[in-house]
């Protein structure tokens, strides 16, 4: 557990904590933020999970009203998912960094290639697509977002937070499978 008495900040926070990580010897190594509120079950749904995970990067937690721009293609993708019983929604860019797992073999990587001085998520976003890695959405989601107000009232391109964080689909699955629909 890495704990940040509020001189870091999350940038700093994450990447200390996966510094760390980095040198465990497991397959894939997880971060949750402090406000990620895990199902009934975690660390079972989540070893049956990445057991089949179909990407390097899982991200455990697909959230509502933000980004605003990607919610459309969200519930096109959790559509196509609910038809096709998938288990996972793939996209190149991670989109939240409540609940995120990464094979641990690529973490040195990661931290190299992720550039400093911006949101970890979006960090990840641009190394993860010069790499060629694709990013795997639990489907339902394994994390939820605790919706409390948030510390950061405004992010750097000046939004309000006002809108609920909530995950779209928080729940178990009898069986977790690398079926998958694009998001």
């Amino acid at each position: 557990m890495h704990v940040d008495n509020g001189t870091k900040g999350c940038e700093l926070s994450h990447r200390r904590t996966w510094e760390y990580l980095a040198g465990q010897a497991s397959e894939y190594s997880i971060v949750l933020e402090d406000d990620a509120q895990p199902v009934e079950g975690f660390h079972t749904q989540l070893e049956q999970a990445l057991a089949v995970a179909p990407t390097p990067i899982i991200s455990l937690y697909l959230g509502t009203s933000y980004p605003m721009h990607w919610q459309q293609r969200i519930q096109l993708a959790k559509s196509n998912a609910n038809a096709a019983n998938a288990s996972w929604l793939l996209s190149d860019t991670l989109l939240h960094a409540v609940g995120v797992a990464v094979r641990t073999d690529l973490i040195p990587a990661m931290l190299d290639g992720a550039p400093h001085g911006m949101p970890f998520d979006e960090a990840v976003t641009l190394w993860a697509k010069v790499e060629g890695h694709q990013v795997g959405y639990c489907w339902p989601s394994l994390v939820d977002h605790e919706d409390s107000p948030s510390v950061i009232a405004k992010r750097p391109d000046d939004t309000e937070r006002i809108q609920p964080r909530k995950a779209w689909w928080c729940h178990t699955r009898q069986e977790w499978t690398d079926r998958s629909v694009n998001l």
